[in-house]
C-alpha cells in the first residue's frame, strides 16, 4: 500500500507474501488520505492537484480507508502494524498515526500505535 517502489510492487504482485515477511520497515506518506484533504486545502494545495495525486480515488489510495474493506479474517494473516511519526513533520500532522476506533475495529490486535515526538527534522528522535 506504499507509495514507493515496495507499494507499487506489492500491487503488481511481485514481492513476498506477508507469511514470509517478519520485519519490514516502510517509510510512506499519510495513511489516511481523506482526513489530509482538508489539511493540504488549508495550507494551498489545490483539490485538482491532490485528485491528480490519488488518481481521482482517495478512497482506493488510503491504507486507513483500504483497511475497512478487509474481513477480520483476512486481517488475521496481515503481520502486526507498527505506525511511527515525527512531530516535528508538518507535511502529515503526526495524528495521521492515529486511527478512529472505526477505522481500527478489525485491526485492534494487530495495529501498535506509536506517535513519536521530534525534536527537528535532522532525525533526532524522542518518545
Amino acid at each position: 500500500w506504499g507509495g514507493g517502489a515496495g507499494g507499487r510492487e506489492r500491487r503488481e504482485g511481485g514481492g513476498q507474501n506477508s507469511e514470509g515477511c517478519r520485519r519490514f520497515v516502510g517509510i510512506s506518506g499519510p495513511y489516511n488520505i481523506l482526513k489530509l484533504i482538508p489539511f493540504m486545502q488549508a495550507r494551498g494545495l489545490p483539490k485538482n492537484v491532490l485528485n491528480a495525486l490519488v488518481a481521482g480515488d482517495p478512497l482506493k489510495q488510503s491504507p486507513a480507508c483500504r483497511v475497512l474493506d478487509l474481513s477480520p479474517h483476512a486481517v488475521s494473516f496481515l503481520p502486526k502494524v507498527s505506525l511511527f511519526h515525527g512531530t516535528a513533520d508538518a507535511t502529515v500532522p503526526h495524528a495521521q498515526v492515529t486511527f478512529s476506533s472505526s477505522s481500527s475495529r478489525s485491526l485492534a490486535l494487530r495495529l501498535s500505535n506509536s506517535p513519536w515526538r521530534s525534536r527537528g527534522q535532522a532525525g533526532e528522535w524522542r518518545r
